[in-house]
């Protein structure tokens, strides 16, 4: 059960680098907003060593999608830039 709550936690750290790159390149602040939670919550859990800040920081990252604070997929830039014409 330890090595799952390791494993989460890394995914919600991960998911905290990527969504702070996202925020860097398409200036989403909702992207800032979900990898503050994320993040706080996986240092919390593991400084506590228990499984109930990862639940609450999945409950917080929803209740912020459902606001419409979700950055999207890839933004709005997508995979191709613009040509400068």
């Amino acid at each position: 059960m330890v090595y799952l709550m390791y494993i989460i936690q890394f995914l919600f750290y991960f998911l905290t680098v990527g969504l702070i790159v996202n925020f860097i390149y398409y200036r989403k602040i909702g992207a800032l907003y979900l990898a503050a939670v994320y993040g706080s919550t996986s240092v919390l859990s593991f400084y506590l060593m228990d499984w109930r800040p990862l639940l609450v920081g999945f409950g917080i990252a929803w209740v912020l999608r459902l606001l419409g604070y979700d950055p999207g997929l890839f933004g709005q830039k997508g995979f191709k830039k613009k040509k400068d014409d």
